[in-house]
C-alpha cells in the first residue's frame, strides 16, 4: 500500500548526481515531536531539478512524499517553499514561474499568460532589481538595471539611457545623442576643440565666417 504524507524538507545534497534531502514528519504541534525519514530521493518533473534550501526562522520547504514505493521507505514527488509566497502571490491564471527557492530565492523566470511577457528577474548585491523583459503586450524588448535602460520597440527603434537619463536613440535610420560625446583615437589637446561652421564652408579673408567650438564634444585617447 502506498501512503502519502506532507513533510518538512531539510538539508539536501547530491549523491551520484541524484538529489537527496532530509525529511521530517510532524507527529504533534510540538517542535521536537517529529518522525525522521532520513535522506530520501527527490523526483521532479523532467527538465526541472532542485535541491531544497534548509529550514530557517523565516520558513521551510515542504514536500509531498510517497511511502513504500518500489521498495524504498519514502520518495519526494513534489515540493514548495513557504519563503517564496511573494512569487506565488504574483501569479495569475495561466502564469508559470521558474525560480530559486529558500530565503535567497530572488532569481526567477516568469511567463505571464495574459500580458504575453517572458521576464528574467533577479536582485543585485544592493537588493536592486535587474530585469530582462520580452513584452508581447507592449511590443518591446527591455533590459533594466542599475538605473539604466536598453529598449527595442516594435518599429525597430533602439534607445539606451543611463541613470542620468542621457544616452542615444536610433530612430528612422538616424542616431540621436543626448549625452556628451567623446571621440577617441584623436590626439588629446586641451587647447583644441572640434569646430562647427556654415555648411558651405568659410570663404576666408574678410568674409570669413566665425568658427564655433562644438559643445558637448571632446576628443583624445
Amino acid at each position: 500500500m502506498i501512503d502519502f504524507n506532507l513533510v518538512t524538507l531539510g538539508a539536501s545534497k547530491l549523491v551520484n548526481g541524484v538529489p537527496l534531502v532530509q525529511a521530517l514528519s510532524a507527529i504533534t504541534d510540538a517542535a521536537n515531536d517529529v518522525s525522521p525519514y532520513g535522506e530520501i530521493d527527490v523526483v521532479s518533473q523532467l527538465g526541472v531539478s532542485a535541491c531544497p534550501a534548509e529550514a530557517d526562522a523565516s520558513g521551510q520547504a515542504q514536500g509531498i512524499i510517497c511511502e513504500n514505493v518500489a521498495g524504498v521507505k519514502a520518495m519526494c514527488i513534489g515540493a514548495r517553499d513557504t519563503r517564496n509566497a511573494s512569487i506565488y502571490g504574483n501569479l495569475k491564471p495561466g502564469d508559470t514561474a521558474l525560480h530559486a527557492t529558500g530565503p535567497k530565492g530572488v532569481s526567477q523566470c516568469l511567463l505571464k499568460a495574459e500580458k504575453r511577457q517572458a521576464i528574467l528577474s533577479t536582485k543585485d548585491s544592493k537588493n536592486r532589481q535587474i530585469l530582462v523583459v520580452l513584452d508581447g503586450k507592449n511590443d518591446k524588448l527591455q533590459i533594466a538595471a542599475f538605473g539604466a535602460t536598453l529598449e527595442l520597440s516594435d518599429d525597430g527603434e533602439w534607445s539606451c539611457v543611463d541613470k542620468t537619463g542621457k544616452g542615444w536613440r536610433l530612430q528612422g535610420g538616424t542616431m540621436h545623442i543626448t549625452a556628451a560625446l567623446h571621440i577617441g583615437g584623436m590626439v588629446p589637446n586641451a587647447a583644441m576643440a572640434i569646430m562647427v561652421g556654415p555648411k558651405v564652408g568659410s570663404p576666408g579673408g574678410a568674409a570669413a565666417a566665425p568658427m564655433i567650438p562644438l559643445p558637448g564634444v571632446t576628443f583624445g585617447a
